[in-house]
């Protein structure tokens, strides 16, 4: 029986949109893409949600192959990414109504130290989590299946109760390969729906 849900950030909880990020701080389309090139074309964005660059350094990093024009802008992309994008409330709504039934709520996903900077206005479900594992904190990332693995042990879980909700297929097959439930979601709504269904038919409470 499922008594433990367990969340992915990006495009589950919070919106995640690079293109989005980018447009909504340049506007000049030509400047965008070099943006785009320089920050998540490149090895960059993965080495800061590996923990293997600090967030200040990575900035320097992007700022040396840019002109000094852009530093504002890619100051903002790397410390402000979120406010360009939406919040899945209704989905955060939903994992604290089944906090509230006895589920224990959990958080893994790929992401940098800027998850602290979310937990008070972007993530209301932080109040009702149990724990989380983020692959900065840890130095491994979904889809390597180590990650997985280190949150069950941290968290003295057992795999067949926990489902996983995560929008990449290689994250949600990774999941059931060590043994956990997993939906892949595709929009908020849909998510939902998806998770009430499940919990109806192999949820414990």
């Amino acid at each position: 029986m499922i008594d433990t849900i367990v969340f992915d950030m990006g495009n589950v909880l919070i919106e995640w949109n690079p293109q989005k990020v980018i447009d909504f701080y340049e506007k000049d389309a030509e400047r965008a893409n070099r943006l785009n090139l320089a920050i998540f074309q490149s090895q960059i964005w993965h080495q800061v949600d590996k923990g293997l660059l600090p967030l200040s350094d990575a900035v320097k990093q992007v700022c040396l192959r840019l002109d000094g024009s852009y530093s504002k802008t890619i100051e903002n992309i790397f410390y402000n990414w979120y406010q360009a994008l939406d919040k899945r409330l209704v989905l955060q709504q939903a994992a604290i109504s089944y906090a509230k039934k006895g589920y224990h709520i959990y958080i893994l996903s790929n992401t940098s130290e800027i998850y602290y900077r979310l937990e008070e206005d972007w993530l209301p479900i932080a109040k009702v989590i149990q724990g989380k594992l983020l692959s900065f904190e840890e130095k491994l990332m979904k889809p390597d299946a180590s990650i997985y693995r280190c949150f069950l042990e941290r968290y003295d879980l057992k795999a067949s109760n926990c489902l996983f909700l995560d929008d990449m297929a290689e994250n949600v097959q990774a999941a059931k390969t060590v043994g956990m439930e997993a939906i892949q979601v595709f929009d908020e709504k849909t998510a939902v729906e998806q998770l009430n269904h499940y919990l109806e038919r192999f949820g414990k409470y």
